[in-house]
């Protein structure tokens, strides 16, 4: 990282530019973009196809304009748009080192925009750093990458699973949501009839405090958990005040509303006790459970009906009324048991899968900033990602 004091042995002191050389991506117009194999690379993340390429994989990009700090490995070919920084020269350096090593530079600490955040190349290029010679980088990437491979074999698993879930409550029941015609003993109701209640959560902006209860940004809720990344907290005696009349509990479904929406997770009980953002919508369970809630979120169906009615103001948003008048159609209670049994089998998995995602998350960027510091050093790791 940037270079302290008390460089470890056998560690070198350079710059940036000569670990890494950046380069601004290419433009590339929207009319221009035609749907191929080819990752578009934007200063967030990936943004769409092209059926064409720029820059052999793999590779890293960081964002240029508009979103600094995001770091991203490509594994293959890509082209990297002009809101990108991609490296260009990596001076034989390991490129999955470089690439941890990126992710926790300070690159929004040498924004040069004035009105949208930009990175200027020439400015970070000079930059002082620290790095390992290449064989210790190797065995720091190789840690690192250990954590990494069984966090996407997990995701992956989990997509499976989603997929497998939604195939079966397509089949059993998103064929009976639209229309009138209802096999005998279905019924209709608005979704507010079929849950304990749909409320937002608290518009009260929280104080900066170090420790405390967890305050839950709509951002937070993705791939059905609630990720504790760059989490705000609010003192004991503002949670009290701000859940006064309900408290999110295990179970409890939640789907974004506001800005990004339909994000679906659930709460677990290690995830308590929290506090929700009015960004987001907590559901209780009544008379579907919260394995079947969570699926039927998630389902084609369901979230059709939530962006149907979205609105748009500074965001885009949906209301907790019109989230209530959703039409949802079910089976009688006893046929709903029984082909609902499935849905928790799948849904533990997932759960127990989503445990082992955040465990071995947690302990990736403890380690990572450690090792990029030379603070731990690879010989003295005795447990990696398969321990």
């Amino acid at each position: 990282m940037v270079v302290e004091k008390n460089i470890p042995e056998g560690w070198i002191e350079t710059t940036l530019g000569e670990v890494a050389t950046f380069q601004r991506g290419f433009d590339l117009p929207k009319s221009d973009r035609t749907f191929g194999e080819y990752p578009l690379m934007v200063s967030n993340g990936q943004d769409g196809t092209h059926k064409e390429f720029k820059v052999s994989g793999p590779g890293i990009v960081t964002g240029r304009s508009g979103s600094l700090g995001n770091v991203f490995y490509i594994k293959d070919d890509f082209w990297p748009l002009n809101t990108t920084l991609w490296i260009k020269n990596f001076h034989k350096n390991d490129i999955r080192f470089v690439y941890y090593f990126l992710i926790k530079f300070p690159f929004e600490k040498y924004n040069a925009g004035s009105g949208v955040p930009t990175l200027n190349r020439n400015h970070i290029h000079p930059l002082p750093v620290i790095i390992p010679p290449l064989p210790e980088q190797k065995a720091i990437a190789n840690v690192l990458t250990a954590f990494d491979d069984k966090i996407e074999l997990l995701q992956a698993q989990n997509k499976t699973l989603e997929t497998m879930a939604q195939t079966i409550f397509k089949e059993w029941f998103g064929k009976y949501q639209i229309g009138d015609e209802l096999p005998e003993g279905w019924t209709q109701h608005n979704f507010i009839d079929l849950v304990k209640h749909i409320k937002p959560g608290t518009n009260y902006q929280p104080k900066r405090v170090e420790n405390g209860i967890p305050f839950i940004n709509g951002r937070h809720v993705k791939n059905g958990v609630i990720h504790f990344r760059d989490i705000k907290y609010i003192t004991e005696e503002e949670y009290a005040r701000v859940h006064k009349s309900w408290k999110p509990e295990k179970n409890d479904i939640l789907i974004t509303r506001i800005g990004t929406l339909g994000n679906v997770g659930i709460i677990q009980k290690t995830d308590l006790p929290l506090a929700l953002h009015y960004n987001s919508i907590n559901i209780k369970e009544d008379k579907l459970t919260h394995q079947f809630l969570y699926f039927l979120l998630k389902s084609e169906y369901f979230q059709e009906q939530f962006h149907l009615n979205k609105k748009q103001s500074v965001q885009e948003f949906v209301t907790i009324e019109a989230v209530e008048q959703i039409r949802i159609s079910i089976p009688s209670s006893e046929i709903l048991e029984e082909k609902t049994k499935c849905f928790e089998n799948i849904l533990l998995k997932i759960l127990n899968n989503n445990s082992q995602i955040q465990s071995l998350t947690k302990t990736r960027d403890t380690l990572l900033p450690k090792l990029m510091s030379g603070q731990v050093r690879v010989k003295n790791i005795k447990q990696t990602a398969d321990a």
